[in-house]
């Protein structure tokens, strides 16, 4: 399943009959916001 670390699905991968798919998208936005902030070379590797 794909999700975005919502902490409400983390029951449905107790059984391990499901797994996550994590999104990328809010780390990303981390990556972005320090990129844009410092200009570092390390973040925009990681964007």
């Amino acid at each position: 399943m794909h999700a975005d670390g919502y902490a409400g699905s983390e029951d449905l991968y107790r059984s391990g009959d499901i797994h996550e798919g994590a999104c990328m998208a809010h780390i990303r936005r981390k990556f972005a916001d320090i990129h844009r902030a410092q200009g570092s070379a390390i973040t925009d590797e990681a964007i």
